[in-house]
């Protein structure tokens, strides 16, 4: 099993190393998106657990994005929505069902029918530019178990127990 590609960024950084080596998957900052566990109910829904590095400033989302990747980038424009939420304001958002609308959010565009193909969850921040995601299938989600970036099946008080801010996990 492949472990999940994750990654965190700022578009700055993203467009230096885009225009420094050309189409590649975005490479993280230290922090690196280690702070997803991916998961599927028993329903088929995907289960979201946001756990944000305690030391960064923005912690708060702003916005949800579940796309369906496109091509080498993860993120770009040709990354089709399958759904969206945003709020007015920075909440603490620490769990997540694609589809279903956490406290203070609207939804922008409905849940697609299809989650086929490479998958991207996308958590934006209260700074505009910043945001962390990762790539996953759902063939690769297990029922009770939150996949990490290390390829590891996690409970739901393993994955929220990490300090997402070591590297290595």
């Amino acid at each position: 099993m492949s472990p999940l590609k994750f990654t965190g960024f700022s578009v700055v950084n993203a467009m230096m190393v885009f225009l420094a080596a050309g189409c590649v998957l975005f490479p993280g900052e230290p922090y690196s998106g280690r702070e997803f566990g991916i998961s599927r109910a028993p329903d088929g829904s995907i289960l979201v657990l946001y756990n944000p590095c305690a030391s960064r400033e923005d912690t708060g989302a702003t916005a949800i994005r579940l796309v369906r990747v496109e091509g080498r980038l993860f993120g770009d424009s040709d990354d089709e929505i399958l759904w969206e939420a945003k709020s007015e304001t920075a909440g603490e958002l620490r769990e997540m069902t694609m589809g279903q609308l956490p406290d203070g959010f609207t939804e922008i565009v409905k849940l697609a029918p299809s989650l086929e193909g490479r998958l991207g969850i996308i958590v934006f921040g209260s700074e505009s530019d910043r945001f962390q995601g990762a790539q996953f299938t759902t063939a690769e989600l297990r029922i009770g178990r939150y996949l990490d970036a290390r390829g590891r099946y996690l409970t739901r008080d393993e994955f929220m127990a990490l300090d997402t801010c070591k590297a290595g996990l």
